[in-house]
């Protein structure tokens, strides 16, 4: 909180003093003016300092007073002008400087308050509220190194608990929780019955990962105020990462029991219900949230992230776009926003948004990772790799960066550096299921049939229900003219992902090599079952058919085939009306 120069006014004028009449009438109303304020009766008073300027027009505590009373009804361009007038009559008033520089605070002009409690210590060293004021803005700059300086000044000539805690405050923002945790301590010594200090305790311990200690604080700081909303929502946190959600939900009911309007508290019960799969319920904290606070960034990102878990991705990037709104440079908003873009198929802007947050923090390799992706998408190989190497910079041992490597040099058929980089995901990460698939796809296409079955088996051996493992070991094993192993494979494939049309249209032709025609079309119809405008599961079905005599659902099969052939097929859509008349004519 700002600290303000208190109204001054003096008594009436000894017998003795050479006082001119009107400083003395003007001194009196002055008087009058304080008693009003020490009433409330803030209009009164500043009639009465309005009387005490009447007066005496160069009497400078008048305006000064009359500014204080201004300010307190948040009249800041009347209490500005009292202020300045103050000055011009008083270069030297030091409490008028502090007090108008607490003006230029609130209405954001920062650096004029700064100048103006410059002037303050300038004019008297000794002004703490100097001191703290300049510590108050250089905190609401997120300068923090200057907030510290003038904190250990104003603790030098004013040992005050308030002090300690405001300065524990910066400490926790530049991440200097002992020494925050220390000036806690010692508000807590000065004021033992501070509720706030021992919840700003609890912050600490949390933002340190020590959740226990951080509970005992926050139940400390409800003990001393039982109507804390702050203390019960920071426990809430706390009980929420110690998986305790039922208590942390009870918590943050309990905080907007108290306070209706903790737009905080509505985001941390959204963050609760969207972690127990409750989206529904999640959006609607997240609206409350940022119908309390519009300029609630956090809030916009979070329902953008629900939207996104939805799959609504215009919903989500509206959000994230408001979110950006408000924090321009917040690298995991624009990256948030770039991956929703991405999934729109939006590439162009989703580079753009990639690119922004590499700018915003040139650090994390997720950034590089996934603008390399987005490269990739848009045909920009080499653009590609430079960014997955970049990532490979930040961080020698990512198995993503060299998955990602392989995928590009697969697709450029560069089998050989294709392998290499396979190689070092699966040095890095020995469970890397996709390596050990996508490795064994090159070594089947380059028909090193033996090492592709190993790599399969392995990423079986991993994961037993990943059904990629099994349909590609049984297109090696189909390729082998292993048919029992390769239909033992499809079978397997089919029960893990029943809706997969490629595991019945595989297992189908099996069914056909080996002679298992009445398998085969069932498969086939399964296929149509899934998709009923599959033209080659017609096409299959109506030679198969054909060739066990049922000649009807084979002409019915062609004249399908037909009716769904897509331009790919149409080599083969007159040998189908070919088949058909032939036969028609022989089942005449």
């Amino acid at each position: 909180m700002l600290r303000k120069a208190l109204i001054i006014c003096l008594a009436a004028a000894l017998f003795f003093s050479t006082i001119s009449f009107a400083e003395n009438a003007a001194k009196e109303a002055c008087d009058k003016g304080a008693e009003y304020a020490s009433k409330g009766d803030l209009d009164g008073a500043i009639g009465a300092f309005g009387h005490a300027v009447e007066a005496d027009p160069s009497y400078a505590p008048a305006y000064f007073n009359r500014g204080n009373a201004y300010e307190a009804k948040s009249l800041y361009d009347d209490a500005l002008s009292d202020y300045n007038e103050a000055i011009v009559l008083k270069p030297k008033y030091a409490e008028a400087f502090i007090n108008r520089g607490n003006i230029y605070y609130k209405r954001g002009e920062y650096d004029k308050a700064l100048l103006d409690y410059m002037k303050a210590l300038g004019i008297d060293s000794s002004r703490s509220e100097a001191y703290v004021n300049l510590a108050l803005t250089y905190t609401r700059l997120s300068q923090y190194d200057q907030a510290l300086f003038y904190y250990d000044k104003a603790i030098e000539s004013d040992d005050d608990a308030s002090l300690y805690l405001d300065r524990g405050k910066v400490y926790n923002e530049k991440e200097m929780f002992d020494d925050a945790l220390a000036d806690f301590n010692k508000a807590v010594k000065l004021m033992p019955d501070s509720s706030d200090a021992y919840l700003n305790m609890g912050l600490t311990y949390a933002r340190k990962g020590r959740y226990d200690d951080a509970i005992l604080e926050y139940n400390r700081s409800i003990e001393l105020d039982s109507k804390n909303a702050e203390s019960y929502l920071g426990r809430a946190i706390s009980l929420a990462n110690k998986m305790q959600n039922e208590k942390a939900m009870s918590d943050i009911n309990k905080a907007l029991e108290l306070n209706p309007q903790y737009a905080e508290a509505y985001l941390n019960r959204g963050n609760l219900y969207f972690n127990q799969g409750q989206n529904d319920l999640s959006i609607s904290d997240y609206n409350k949230a940022i119908e309390l606070n519009q300029q609630y960034a956090e809030a916009y990102f979070n329902r953008g992230v629900v939207y996104v878990k939805r799959g609504e991705f215009n919903q989500a990037i509206y959000d994230y776009t408001k979110a950006i709104d408000i924090r321009p440079d917040h690298a995991q908003i624009l990256f948030n926003r770039a991956n929703a873009y991405l999934s729109q198929g939006d590439v162009d802007s989703a580079i753009s948004d990639f690119t922004k947050s590499i700018e915003s923090n040139k650090n994390d390799i997720d950034y590089y990772i996934n603008r390399g992706i987005a490269y990739a998408r848009k045909g920009l190989a080499e653009e590609a790799i430079n960014d997955f190497k970049k990532a490979l910079e930040i961080n020698p041992k990512s198995p993503a960066a060299f998955f990602n490597l392989a995928l590009i040099y697969d697709g450029k058929i560069q089998y050989e550096d294709s392998l290499k980089y396979y190689a070092k995901a699966i040095e890095v990460n020995p469970k890397y299921i996709e390596a050990y698939l996508n490795r064994g796809i090159i070594y089947s296409n380059r028909t090193q049939y033996d090492q592709a079955i190993a790599n399969f088996n392995k990423a079986i051996s991993i994961d037993p229900k990943n059904p990629e493992g099994y349909f590609n070991r049984g297109l090696v094993y189909d390729n082998n003219g292993n048919y029992d192993k390769a239909l033992a494979d499809y079978n397997k494939f089919i029960e893990l992902n029943p809706n997969h049309v490629s595991g019945y249209v595989n297992r189908g032709i099996i069914y056909v090599k080996k002679a298992l025609y009445d398998n085969a079309i069932d498969d086939f119809d399964k296929v149509i079952e899934l998709n009923p405008q599959s033209a080659n599961a017609y096409f299959n079905k109506a030679l198969v058919s054909e060739k066990v005599g049922r000649i009807k659902d084979a002409i019915e099969a062609y004249k399908n085939f037909i009716k769904y052939a897509t331009p790919q097929l149409a080599a083969y859509v007159n040998g189908a009306k070919d088949k058909i008349l032939e036969l028609e004519k022989a089942n005449r």
